[in-house]
């Protein structure tokens, strides 16, 4: 007989019939059964695998950042490993993602006012961390602030167009 052509149910309830030892239905019903959880988790592993290749990192470096070894970060990719509840709350406050979206795929990617927006910014238009910087501060200001700054922004920007109407007449 071929086990394939069974349930699980059915393997368990026809293992004295068929010439399968316990030990052997044990192992299909465990096999079976990572199959079902290999499904869940390589949903969550393309989702590593993509976040980590927005923001642009290596394997090491994503690794380094979160604190563990580069070959858990290759087995939750490959999907040989799936990440610890730990792992997962490390990658969710490192880079500010949204946990139902690394486990569930559902919602945003980043977290609303983290500072992985920032970062995606950075990643997003190449700035450098002292344009990160003047960016976030700007953002924190309140509303008040924030329209002095573009006020002076742009009277600069006018000087800026008037000298340069200036030497192209001369």
């Amino acid at each position: 007989m071929f086990l394939n052509n069974y349930s699980q149910s059915e393997i368990v309830a026809k293992r004295h019939i068929c010439d399968v030892t316990y030990r052997n239905t044990y192992d299909i019903m465990l096999k079976s059964h990572n199959r079902r959880n290999y499904r869940k988790s390589w949903l969550m592993n393309e989702r590593i695998r993509e976040l980590r290749k927005y923001l642009k990192l290596t394997q090491q470096e994503f690794a380094d950042r979160l604190g563990i070894p580069r070959n858990n970060i290759a087995g939750y990719e490959t999907g040989k490993r799936s990440p610890s509840e730990a792992a997962i709350a490390l990658i969710c406050k490192e880079f500010g993602v949204n946990p139902e979206w690394i486990k569930k795929g559902k919602g945003s990617v980043f977290m609303a006012g983290s500072s992985s927006a920032i970062e995606y910014l950075m990643q997003e238009y190449g700035l450098n961390r002292k344009e990160a910087i003047l960016i976030e501060r700007f953002a924190g200001m309140n509303p008040k602030g924030r329209k002095a700054v573009l006020e002076y922004v742009e009277s600069v920007a006018n000087e800026f167009q008037k000298e340069k109407k200036n030497s192209d007449h001369k």
